[in-house]
């Protein structure tokens, strides 16, 4: 392809709604600006344009000449199928009482199914097309939602239409053989016959339907004045394009969109039952009745492409290369892009037509997967709503005013897609898709997990053929995955130990709580993948496989929870040196580095799923003592490898009276050297404004803390230092932004960005810094909420930060206030009413190590000076001006039931709450 500069607009395939709004040229005489309807095009098109190539179905084999139609012979062709097609449709409208009828067409994509949707349309009819593969239950069900009157299906799929046809007897449906054309049919030239229903541009033209990955399918309806707008005047409307998507898919779509542009458009010829292979591919574009600038597919299909030498050189010879209907994997897209490859992500969907590209310069810009948004009338009308607290993706909100919306599933009339994207770094009008909001595996902590990444991740190994992962309501993820066929017959033990090489390789792209642990694992065999459900595009129905899975799910928690052996390895017991040596190793496995006898496990690294994985291992090597009960926090609760040793060879008595103890020698430890500087700290202010150092920020209440800061004009806040944890000030800086950002705390200003310090640690020259300032302020609102954990745990990430942030203070210049967010967790459990002062019982901090840490922190603020602040926060809720929350919280979780059960508990004031429910609903 020669080198050519990019049009200002993307060519007609890639070009929004939203651009076609804002850019697009008015057409030529006679071409109007809309169409009355789709019929009314393509008449119009075989008046003006009879010998314009419409459409093209080229030979797999490249043995036959391509089968193309003009716009005359498409016309003709459809009105001979509609005139032997209308005696029975019209019988059946009367039959049906219905005004417009709706025609469902089950067959292979092809020349006779295209036929039979064009005649459709010139009788007035909608049409469902529906997809290949569908089960009698979802074809009925969708032709019971569509009203349909009659069923017109291809002979090859007569046991599937009889089904269908005696599950609808009771509501009057009928089915005809798809067999009313011959390749003779476009050369009888006359006019339509009369509709038996007269469309106008608000009538239904298509009732796509939806996968069914979570159940039946569901239809989606589109009317005639979607379609209707001229493209003749985008780029590339002079260019020919090619498909591999069939008529019941996204290829109606692209054909639409190329008879709004008067563009050719081929077909691979699925009708022929030759398989898309890129030796079938590459001879069906080869048999185009001219050059292919353009070519539409799926990931499948185009990844499989990029690994054939014949396929690459293909691919590469087009103006541009399509992918869309699913994710295309990071990886493989990156590949073609690097080997000169013109890739372009398009998205649109059933229920609003086109939406975005990511079409661009393709001489500088290698981003294929970031979608763009730049024409004014997209960044009006779609919304990008940023998810819960913690959460960096965005809903895709449609809005309201979007000319190809048809559903609605908000008040204010917008559609809420579903669809989550991450928003470009650098580029805010860049946005990336990430997942599906429902596709989203929510484990009994509240945390989601996506599953399709990790599954894709699996499925990419060499020792793997498929994987689903599972979850739901569970602590941790876990898998069922099928070895692949040079593995099927290796010794389970072998398979585990390589599977696990992979795992650590894959969790390290995953949060901590979306690893999945190699005990977690079940090997399945093909024929239990073979049985789960899967959609026509062959997508995973993953409700459905779920329950079907149910007992295999079931099997694989029960035998982690009862550390049960997964192969036949030996059970040893261990104590003494060489319990401890294989504690440390365990660790080190988990954790990924050494660690000592006497250091904390959560300061190790020991995340939840560790300590889980930790215990399950304990059970399983016969680590403890038969008689010996590991509870599920027996791990966070002994701390150490020295102290978890001592537990597991009975020595537990001092376990359960050492947190006292240990509250004890931390006050006295980190308390001291606070009351030494106390005195010398007191009496040194000034007035003036404040440089604020401010822990926490990007959590929920430091944002909102740091918005409040920067509302204040320069003269009272000069600058507010945040201390975030992050490898380099630069990801600080983005952090903080991106929780201003969730959170709606986004300030304006100039002044503003120039008043944030993003810092990732405290370095000498801060600190001196921090020391001289005009008016110190210290607001320390960071703290570990993990009620799992230990008061042990609390002392290397916790604790000593708060007494070395004392120091600071009492050593500045002229310190004014030192404000430490506390709990009412450190007085959880004491006597009504609690006084606002620092507990000296330490059983009022009850059992967590939470709030037993809080109780210490108390203690020391207590002892660093009177210009020390502690403010015990209780439940953190939503503000009252946008009302974000966490929605995983319990009062959340709580309110959000009434959508399940439809109403809330009754007791105590309802009144009070009803300003609550608002803020969240």
């Amino acid at each position: 392809m020669s080198a050519q500069a990019q049009p200002a607009l993307p060519p007609y395939l890639s070009l929004s709604v939203g651009q076609v709004a804002s850019s697009l040229a008015a057409p030529n005489e006679p071409e109007p600006q809309k169409h009355a309807t789709i019929p009314a095009l393509l008449q119009h098109r075989a008046r003006h344009s009879p010998a314009q190539l419409a459409v093209g179905f080229p030979d797999c084999d490249g043995q036959q000449p391509c089968l193309s139609w003009t716009y005359s012979q498409l016309w003709h062709g459809a009105a001979h199928v509609a005139a032997q097609l209308r005696a029975r449709l019209s019988e059946r409208v009367a039959a049906s009482g219905r005004k417009q009828p709706v025609v469902a067409l089950l067959g292979p994509s092809g020349p006779a199914f295209l036929l039979h949707v064009v005649a459709c349309w010139q009788l007035g009819a909608a049409i469902l097309p529906i997809a290949i593969g569908t089960t009698a239950d979802g074809a009925a069900n969708l032709c019971r939602l569509a009203e349909c009157c009659l069923v017109l299906a291809d002979r090859s799929q007569s046991e599937l239409a009889g089904r269908v046809e005696a599950q609808l007897q009771s509501d009057g449906l009928c089915a005809s053989w798809l067999d009313h054309c011959s390749p003779e049919s476009t050369d009888v030239e006359g006019p339509a016959p009369e509709p038996v229903h007269s469309c106008s541009g608000d009538d239904l033209l298509v009732i796509f339907h939806s996968s069914g990955s979570s159940g039946n399918p569901k239809p989606i309806s589109q009317l005639h004045r979607f379609w209707t707008s001229s493209l003749t005047t985008a780029p590339g409307a002079d260019k020919a394009a090619f498909t591999t998507t069939p008529l019941f898919h996204g290829g109606l779509s692209d054909l639409l969109r190329a008879f709004q542009a008067a563009a050719p458009i081929f077909f691979f010829g699925w009708h022929q039952q030759r398989a898309p292979s890129a030796g079938n591919i590459g001879l069906s574009v080869r048999s185009c009745g001219q050059p292919i600038a353009y070519f539409l597919s799926v990931p499948f299909i185009l990844e499989m492409l990029s690994k054939d030498e014949k396929g690459s050189s293909l691919l590469r010879e087009m103006d541009l290369v399509s992918t869309g209907g699913a994710p295309l994997p990071e990886s493989v897209g990156d590949s073609m892009v690097e080997r000169g490859m013109h890739l372009v992500s398009r998205l649109g969907s059933s229920e609003c037509g086109f939406l975005m590209s990511s079409w661009r310069d393709f001489k500088t810009d290698k981003a294929w997967s970031w979608l763009r948004v730049t024409d004014p009338r997209s960044k009006k009308w779609l919304l990008f709503q940023p998810q819960g607290e913690g959460d960096p993706l965005h809903e895709l909100i449609v809005s309201s005013d979007w000319p190809a919306k048809i559903v609605s599933n908000r008040e204010d009339g917008a559609f809420a897609t579903g669809d989550l994207y991450e928003r470009g770094p650098d580029q805010p009008d860049h946005w990336r898709y990430a997942r599906r909001s429902d596709d989203s595996i929510v484990l009994v902590n509240g945390k989601k997990a996506a599953p399709a990444p990790i599954e894709t991740a699996l499925a990419a190994s060499s020792l793997v053929a498929n994987a689903v992962v599972f979850g739901s309501n569970r602590p941790m993820l876990g898998a069922v995955v099928q070895p692949a066929e040079a593995h099927r017959d290796e010794p389970e033990a072998e398979f585990r130990r390589k599977l696990e090489a992979e795992l650590d390789s894959i969790n390290l792209s995953q949060p901590s709580h979306a690893r999945i642990a190699g005990e977690l694992i079940h090997i399945g065999d093909a024929d239990l993948f073979a049985n789960l459900p899967r959609s026509s595009k062959g997508t995973l129905q993953r409700g459905l496989a779920m329950e079907q899975l149910a007992d295999v799910i079931n099997e694989v928690y029960a035998r982690f929870d009862r550390g049960d052996p997964l192969t036949d390895e030996p059970v040893v017991q261990r104590e003494g040196a060489e319990l401890r040596s294989w504690l440390r190793s365990y660790l080190k496995k988990l954790v990924g580095k050494e660690v000592e006898d006497h250091t904390d496990f959560y300061g190790s690294g020991l995340d939840s799923l560790m300590a889980a994985r930790f215990r399950s291992a304990l059970i399983r090597q016969g680590a403890a003592k038969s008689k010996l009960r590991l509870d599920a926090n027996v791990i966070y609760d002994c701390g150490t490898v020295e102290r978890l040793a001592q537990f597991i060879e009975g020595s537990d008595t001092a376990a359960k009276s050492e947190p006292a103890a240990l509250a004890d020698e931390f006050v006295r430890r980190y308390v001291q050297p606070l009351q030494e500087h106390r005195s010398t700290a007191q009496a040194r202010s000034t007035s003036g404004a404040a440089t604020v150092l401010l822990t926490g920020s990007t959590g929920a209440l430091g944002s909102r803390i740091l918005g409040a800061l920067l509302r204040k004009p320069a003269a009272e806040v000069a600058a507010v230092y945040c201390l975030v944890r992050a490898p380099d000030a630069e990801s600080a800086k983005k952090r903080i932004g991106l929780a201003l950002r969730q959170r709606k705390c986004g300030l304006e200003g100039s002044d503003v960005e120039t008043r944030i310090v993003a810092l990732s640690s405290l370095d000498d020259a801060t600190v001196a810094e921090l020391r001289k300032a005009e008016r110190l302020v210290v607001i320390h609102s960071a703290w570990i909420v993990n009620f799992a954990l230990s008061l042990a745990s609390f002392e290397t990430e916790c604790i000593k930060p708060l007494q070395e942030l004392l120091q600071i203070f009492q050593s500045a210049s002229h310190p004014s206030r030192f404000v430490f967010c506390s709990s009412i967790a450190s007085v959880g459990v004491a006597p009504s009413p609690v006084k606002e002062e620092a507990s000296t019982n330490f059983a009022h901090a009850g059992a967590t190590g939470y709030g037993q840490s809080k109780w210490v922190a108390e203690r020391l603020c207590q002892a660093a000076g009177d210009r020390v602040t502690v403010a015990r926060v209780g439940q953190l809720c939503g503000d009252t001006e946008h009302g974000i929350w966490n929605e995983t919280e319990a009062w959340p979780l709580l309110v959000r039931t009434a959508d399940e059960v439809g109403c809330l508990p009754s007791s105590g004031p309802v009144r009070a709450r009803l300003r609550l429910c608002l803020g969240i609903g």
